[in-house]
């Protein structure tokens, strides 16, 4: 979900004048120790809750950017861009907000004169201020749950400050228990429900404890209070929550609050959305277990039902990579400087200013199927269509994208690459494996040469463009993906005196290998410009040629658990195949 557009913040700590645009469902800032990375989570808190930290108010002489002279105010400002996501409801009684329309903005202003701290909000929709802006600000910020998760946050203390929201969720699941008897179980009963699928991560996760549960009351009289968390360990016997290890603490805190703030029948006041700011949410967690983290935080912040858009700060290559906007941020001479970089970009920053450590550049996008191509012509094509036909789960990438110690491009600067790092290719998730896709011109014995790194699986990852594919009205002189392009480009760009393209009556159009190395870019800029994906259809064909790849490898993976169930002694089991 994306709820926050735009934000910017002055006058807040090291924030002189801060902008953050077009934010993702989920933004990484990355940087080094101390640069303001925080401060813009806190900047946030205090828009959201009125709190720099939670339990801390606005103190100016520690919160102020700067000491202004006696004749100017002491003043801060957060402002806020919101566009509203489908299915967001207004309830009884706030269906005026509807006149906000689906994009507005809210800001606020704290000013410190004389000893006294005021605070005003100004509202902007349809392009005119709302004279009725303080009411609308508390109303509609009224339905957005924002959290704030501090790095130092200890989970177990965490958990049991959440001990209301448990307690209203279990008490929500409570059926028919009219005697004491029953309600203590119906809530032990409960509690055990709201816990499901947090308990399935906990175990996908690999933590040695099991049905996690609450320490949930003996007696009545108890029944207030929420004593903890407790699971069963190897042996059997109960943990309670502090003393779990601190990283699954940590992995079942945000897992729990994210039952907890996203299921909004819950939320007092009937919430519609939830934004959480999370600082290094990888502390604590070892490599498996923030892998875990980072592709939940894409499925959470995915999931249209939930609503849940997220803003960490990280040091984490993988977190960051399962973030789809980043900004690196740095001190510049007075104050925080926050710039928007590409994800790639942003974890070689990282990388190269000792910020996070090194991972592989064949390692890039663990949570997504990337595809090796020729160069950066066709990783800028495939990509465009990709995205058009929902397939944007597929990265496209040329070489020198990838790995930018790799200034070669073509096929046999892959061949050397993927034999140099098979053994590093190899540890890449199956459900996102590395492909390539070699052009349909590249000889057998070339793709024979890339496959020998592959092993058992080049029959399934070593792709060549299928010829069939290609447009017929093109000849085998448009060498490489031009020969997928709409004969509309290739018209319209010979008619603008482009390309010289020959036209001959009965036969497909041909051009010189010179006319078409040189027009390539200007065929690209045209094509990036087309957005009908029946004309773009011999192009969606390639695309969808590296999708079933891309499942291929984790059906097969199924196939062979599925295999491993089925030997003599174990039960049968079904086995899902990937759509």
């Amino acid at each position: 979900m994306k709820l926050l557009q735009h934000i910017e913040i002055e006058g807040f700590r090291s924030l002189s004048q801060a902008k953050l645009q077009n934010l993702g469902r989920h933004t990484a800032l990355v940087g080094k120790n101390s640069s303001g990375k925080s401060n813009v989570l806190r900047a946030l808190n205090l828009f959201f809750n009125q709190e720099s930290a939670p339990g801390v108010p606005l103190d100016f002489d520690r919160d102020l950017h700067f000491r202004p002279s006696r004749k100017q105010k002491k003043r801060i400002s957060v402002a806020v861009d919101f566009t509203l996501p489908e299915k967001f409801n207004f309830r009884q009684g706030l269906e005026h907000l509807k006149k906000l329309g689906t994009e507005f903005r809210i800001r606020k202003v704290w000013e410190l004169d004389r000893l006294q701290t005021t605070v005003r909000a100004e509202v902007t929709s349809n392009g005119k201020s709302r004279v009725d802006a303080e009411q609308v600000a508390r109303e509609f910020l009224s339905l957005v749950v924002f959290r704030y998760i501090p790095n130092r946050t200890v989970p177990a203390e965490m958990l049991r400050d959440e001990s209301q929201a448990v307690a209203g969720a279990i008490f929500k699941k409570l059926r028919d228990a009219n005697k004491a008897a029953d309600v203590l179980k119906g809530l032990s009963e409960s509690a055990e429900k709201l816990l499901v699928s947090t308990a399935t991560a906990l175990r996908v996760a690999g933590a040695p404890l099991t049905e996690p549960n609450i320490a949930t009351a003996s007696t009545l009289g108890e029944m207030l209070s929420m004593t903890g968390f407790q699971a069963k360990g190897l042996n059997g016997a109960v943990v309670r929550d502090e003393d779990w290890g601190a990283g699954h603490q940590a992995f079942f805190l945000l897992n729990l609050l994210r039952e907890i703030d996203t299921d909004y029948s819950r939320q007092f006041g009937w919430r519609q959305a939830c934004v959480w700011a999370v600082e290094e949410p990888e502390s604590g967690l070892h490599h498996e277990l923030q892998t875990r983290l980072a592709q939940q935080l894409m499925d959470w912040t995915d999931d249209a039902k939930r609503r849940l858009q997220i803003i960490t700060t990280t040091h984490s290559p993988v977190v960051a990579m399962s973030a789809d906007r980043g900004y690196w941020v740095e001190i510049g001479e007075t104050s925080t400087d926050l710039r928007p970089c590409e994800i790639v970009e942003l974890v070689r920053a990282a990388e190269n200013r000792g910020v996070s450590p090194y991972l592989h550049p064949a390692l890039a996008f663990p949570f997504h199927p990337v595809v090796l191509v020729e160069g950066p012509i066709d990783e800028s094509v495939l990509n465009h269509v990709a995205r058009l036909v929902g397939r944007g789960q597929l990265r496209f990438m040329s070489l020198p994208s990838m790995d930018e110690d790799e200034p070669g491009a073509g096929i046999d600067s892959i061949i050397n690459y993927v034999k140099r790092n098979k053994e590093v290719i190899s540890r890449r998730q199956v459900e996102a494996p590395l492909i390539v896709l070699a052009d349909w011109d590249v000889s057998g014995e070339k793709l024979k040469r890339i496959g020998s790194a592959f092993g058992d699986a080049a029959s399934r990852l070593v792709l060549q463009q299928d010829e069939n594919l290609a447009n017929p009205a093109l000849g085998k002189s448009f060498r490489g993906i031009e020969r997928y392009y709409p004969e509309r480009i290739i018209r319209a760009a010979h008619d603008a005196g482009e390309i010289a393209v020959a036209f001959p009556v009965g036969a497909a159009w041909s051009v010189s290998a010179d006319e078409l190395s040189r027009s390539k870019n200007r065929l690209m800029l045209r094509l990036m410009q087309t957005h009908d994906i029946e004309e773009l259809s011999h192009l969606v064909g390639l695309v969808e040629q590296c999708y079933r790849a891309s499942v291929s490898s984790a059906n097969e993976q199924l196939e062979l658990l599925s295999r491993a169930k089925h030997a003599p002694g174990r039960p049968r089991t079904r086995t899902t195949t990937i759509q």
